[in-house]
């Protein structure tokens, strides 16, 4: 578990630098997409980062599309950055 994204993306969330985070949660022992919020900010020490294939990058486009307003957050590898600063 990197100890150091849980307490950034806690940060990010509690001072509203994003309203929502997209990563990856256990659930029934499987790493599947799960949208940390403020709201359930205990939640995020449950953050897993991995190499599950589920494409996080489309579910945030859905997000964006769906909740325009918000400011939407999610790990990448470095090869995905440049593709995501056009979302």
């Amino acid at each position: 578990m990197d100890q150091e994204m849980i307490k950034q993306v806690r940060e990010w969330l509690e001072q509203g630098v994003v309203d929502l985070f997209l990563a990856y949660r256990i659930t029934d022992g499987h790493p599947l997409p799960h949208v940390f919020t403020r709201d359930s900010i205990g939640e995020v020490n449950e953050l897993v980062v991995g190499s599950a294939l589920y494409p996080l990058e489309k579910i945030a486009w859905q997000l964006v599309r769906l909740h325009p307003e918000a400011t939407v957050g999610l790990p990448v590898q470095e090869g995905d950055q440049r593709a995501l600063k056009v979302l």
